[in-house]
């Protein structure tokens, strides 16, 4: 008589079945778990690490502080680049027969090097030179030279467009227009900016086109570089040298300095 109480092989057969395909079932729950949490977590850390990235606050760089006519700032080429302090602090500086404003027999001259596309030249046309020939009308004169920087494609002929302007006696206000709208500048616009200012429009295009002033602008770039520039906007004051969009403080400080001698 068979004995009940053994399972049969078959039982066995089953139950053991039954174990595997549950332990199976198991583990590849874990499995799934596992990659779920871990799919969860990496793109968790993502979120975090995008808003992380989002929350830096973006510095501004602030403006350079005063500096002695020794170690000046370039504002232009690079706002922290000290020019050589191999500059003598004061020099003899040539005014060529370049444009300027004051009594030619003024006590003080300042000679500036600029480019027409450098904002911190811009920046002291518009905030700065007005103010100081508003308080030295009789006292300075202010001589204006190029020294168009190789990375601003338009500097070189804006120049050249002002100097062209300068033979129909619109220096100064070609110069306003080319320093007030340097996103536009190109040959087609400074002739229209001549329309604008009334010249002879055949004879100023045939001035820029000719390039009649072009070994003037560059002399007054090769007399910079002789003078220790590196970098505009670059002022001689009496020669004494200072570099940047400096606060109209400065030279007023200087101007005082030589009327006081």
């Amino acid at each position: 008589m068979p004995n009940s109480s053994h399972p049969s092989s078959n039982t066995l057969a089953n139950d053991g079945n039954i174990s595997i395909n549950r332990n199976v079932f198991i583990l590849l729950l874990v499995l799934v778990g596992f990659l779920l949490g871990g799919s969860i977590g990496f793109f968790l850390g993502q979120y975090n690490a995008i808003q992380q990235f989002e929350k830096v606050p973006v510095i501004a760089v602030a403006e350079p502080s005063p500096v002695q006519p020794q170690a000046a700032i370039v504002e232009e080429t690079s706002p922290s680049e000290i020019v050589p302090t191999d500059i003598p602090y004061r020099q003899e500086i040539s005014v060529d027969d370049d444009p300027y404003l004051g009594p030619e027999d003024a006590p003080i001259t300042i000679v500036e090097f600029s480019d027409y596309q450098c904002s911190y030249c811009a920046r002291f046309h518009e905030q700065t030179l007005q103010a100081l020939m508003e308080k030295y009308p009789t006292e300075v004169r202010f001589v204006y030279r190029d020294f168009p920087l190789g990375g601003h494609p338009e500097a070189q002929k804006a120049a050249e467009a002002s100097e062209c302007a300068d033979d129909q006696g619109k220096f100064w206000e070609m110069q306003d227009l080319l320093f007030k709208n340097q996103v536009l500048l190109s040959v087609e616009q400074y002739k229209i900016f001549a329309i604008e200012l009334g010249l002879d429009t055949d004879t100023f295009n045939t001035c820029l086109d000719s390039g009649k002033y072009e070994d003037e602008v560059v002399a007054d770039l090769m007399d910079g570089i002789n003078y220790g520039i590196s970098g505009t906007p670059a002022f001689f004051v009496n020669g004494i040298t200072l570099m940047g969009a400096l606060p109209i403080e400065q030279f007023e400080a200087v101007i005082e300095q030589e009327l006081n001698q």
